[in-house]
C-alpha cells in the first residue's frame, strides 16, 4: 500500500471524508451522543493525517510551523473541540452543562466545527507558488510616510488613553474612544510599514532585524504591549506582538520546528492562563500562587487545563449554533460590517443617522442577549459566519479562508514576494491569534483597507 499519493488523489480522499461528515451532520441525533462524536473525531483524525502527509511531500526548507495556518487551526480546535474531546475520552470531572448550551443541538454543532475545520485544511491544498521572477516590484520602497503616520497615531493614543483603564481596568473601565480609534489607525499603518520594510529587507538581503525596522517603532510596539498587559487586555497586546514576531522570523529566516512550536504554545498557554486570573503585578512579584484557588475552577479539570480558558469559548459557539438552528439569521451581517469598517467612521455615523444600536453589530452581542447575562460571552469565527451566511456557505467560506492563509504563508516559504502580499499577510497576522474566538468583520476591514492603501501608494510612487 502506497503512503504517498499525488495531490489530486489526496484531495479526492479529503473531499470524500468531507462529504461523509456532511451526511453524518444531517443524520446526527438532536441529543448529546458519545458514539456520534467519536465517529467524527476518527474521520477528522484521518483527514488531518492525510493533510499532514501532503505537507510533508511539499515541505520547503525555510518552512516555519509558526504561521497563519497552524495558529488558526490549533486555536480553532481548542476553542470548539477540546471539551468535546474531553467528553469522548471519558473525562467525568468536567461539568459540561457549563459549556454546552443545548443538549439538543450540541452534537450537530460539533459536526459543524469538524466540517469547517476540514474545509479550512482542504482549502490550504489549493495554492500556486509565486516565482520571484513574476514579481514586478524590484526596487526599494519608501516606508517613512507610514512610519510617521503610525507614530503620530501611536502618540495620540498613548497620551489620551485613560489611566484608570490601564490600571487593570479591562472589562471594568471603558477605554477612551478617541485613543482606541487612534490605536486602530496605528495598527493599520503599522502593518503597512512592517510589510514594506520586510520587503525592502528581503530585496537587499538584509538579515538585521533592527536595521530593517525603526527602533522607535519597535519600542512603540513593546510599550503598547506593556500598557495592555497592565490593563489586563490580551487582545490588543497580541494585535501588535504577533506581526512583530512574524517579521523577526522572516527577516532572520528562523525555521521553527513542530516540537519548538508545541513548546512555545504550551509556555504561552501557561502564561495566559495565570494572566487571566491574576494581574500583571501579581505575575511579576508573587513567588507562589494559590493552586487550590486555581484548581477550583471547573474548566481546569480538563485533560488540557492550560488551554481550558480558551476552550470555554465553546459556550458562545454552541449558543450561536443553537440560535441559527432554531431560525436566527443575520443576512450576511459580519461581511457587511467588515466592508463598512474599511472606511473609518462610517459605521458609527450610519448607525447614528438610522438611529440603530451600534452594540448589535456583532454576533457576540446577539449571543450575550440570548443568554441574558450582564457580561459579553464572545463569539467564534465558525459560529459568526454560520449565523451570517448559513451552513453550506460557511463550509465553503472556510475553504476560501484556508486558501487565503496558504497564500499568506508564502512569506515564510519564498525568498521574496510582492510588497502587497507582505502587507496583507501582516494585516492578517494582527487578527489570527484571536479570530478563532472572534468575528470576521475586523479581519475583513483591516485587510481590505491596507490592500487598497498599499496598492494606490505603490501606484502613486511608481512602484
Amino acid at each position: 500500500m502506497r503512503l504517498y499519493y499525488s495531490r489530486k488523489e489526496y484531495r479526492l480522499i479529503l473531499y470524500t471524508i468531507l462529504f461523509i461528515l456532511l451526511v453524518l451532520y444531517y443524520l446526527s441525533p438532536e441529543q448529546l451522543s458519545r458514539p456520534w462524536i467519536l465517529t467524527a473525531f476518527v474521520l477528522f483524525s484521518i483527514f488531518a493525517l492525510i493533510r499532514y502527509l501532503m505537507h510533508v511531500k511539499e515541505k520547503k526548507s525555510t518552512y516555519s510551523y509558526l504561521n497563519h495556518i497552524v495558529i488558526f487551526f490549533l486555536l480553532s480546535f481548542v476553542v470548539t473541540l477540546q471539551f468535546p474531546l474531553d467528553y469522548v475520552l471519558g473525562n467525568t470531572d468536567l461539568d459540561y452543562s457549563f459549556y454546552f448550551y443545548s443538549s439538543k443541538t450540541i452534537t450537530k454543532s460539533i459536526y459543524f466545527s469538524f466540517l469547517t475545520l476540514c474545509s479550512f485544511l482542504l482549502g490550504t491544498t489549493y495554492w500556486k507558488e509565486i516565482s520571484i521572477s513574476s514579481n514586478r516590484y524590484s526596487k526599494e520602497i519608501k516606508t517613512k510616510p507610514f512610519l510617521y503616520l503610525s507614530l503620530i497615531c501611536w502618540f495620540l493614543f498613548a497620551f489620551t488613553i485613560n489611566e484608570d483603564f490601564l490600571d487593570n481596568g479591562h472589562g471594568i473601565v471603558a477605554p477612551n474612544g478617541f485613543s482606541i480609534s487612534m490605536y486602530g489607525f496605528y495598527i493599520r499603518f503599522a502593518m503597512i510599514y512592517i510589510g514594506l520594510s520586510v520587503y525592502n529587507a528581503k530585496l537587499k538581503r538584509n538579515s538585521s532585524f533592527l536595521k530593517s525596522l525603526s527602533p522607535i517603532f519597535v519600542l512603540s510596539i513593546l510599550i503598547s504591549a506593556y500598557m495592555f498587559l497592565s490593563a489586563h487586555n490580551r487582545l490588543f497586546m497580541l494585535t501588535v506582538c504577533v506581526p512583530l514576531l512574524f517579521a523577526f522570523i522572516i527577516i532572520k529566516k528562523w525555521t521553527i520546528s513542530l516540537g519548538q512550536l508545541i513548546f512555545m504554545l504550551f509556555a504561552a498557554a501557561v502564561f495566559m492562563t495565570f494572566f487571566k486570573m491574576y494581574d500583571l503585578q501579581t505575575l511579576g512579584n508573587e513567588i507562589s500562587l494559590n493552586v487550590e484557588d486555581v484548581s477550583s475552577l471547573n474548566r481546569l479539570k480538563s485533560y488540557s487545563p492550560f488551554t481550558s480558558e480558551l476552550a470555554a469559548s465553546i459556550f458562545s459557539h454552541t449558543v450561536l449554533f443553537d440560535m441559527w438552528y432554531n431560525g436566527t439569521f443575520l443576512y450576511g451581517q459580519t461581511i457587511i460590517m467588515g466592508l463598512l469598517k474599511v472606511f473609518p467612521g462610517v459605521v458609527p455615523m450610519l448607525f447614528a443617522v438610522l438611529n440603530l444600536d451600534y452594540m448589535y453589530t456583532q454576533s457576540a452581542s446577539f449571543a450575550t442577549q440570548q443568554v441574558g447575562v450582564g457580561y459579553g460571552i464572545g463569539s467564534t469565527a465558525q459560529a459568526d459566519l454560520l449565523i451570517s451566511v448559513g451552513l453550506i456557505m460557511s463550509v465553503i467560506g472556510f475553504g476560501f479562508l484556508g486558501k487565503f492563509c496558504k497564500k499568506c504563508n508564502q512569506i515564510f516559504v519564498l525568498e521574496r514576494v510582492s510588497p502587497i502580499l507582505y502587507v496583507v499577510s501582516f494585516s492578517l497576522a494582527t487578527q489570527i491569534m484571536f479570530l478563532p474566538r472572534a468575528v470576521f468583520s475586523d479581519v475583513i476591514s483591516i485587510i481590505i483597507f491596507n490592500y487598497l492603501v498599499t496598492k494606490y501608494y505603490l501606484r502613486f510612487i511608481g512602484g
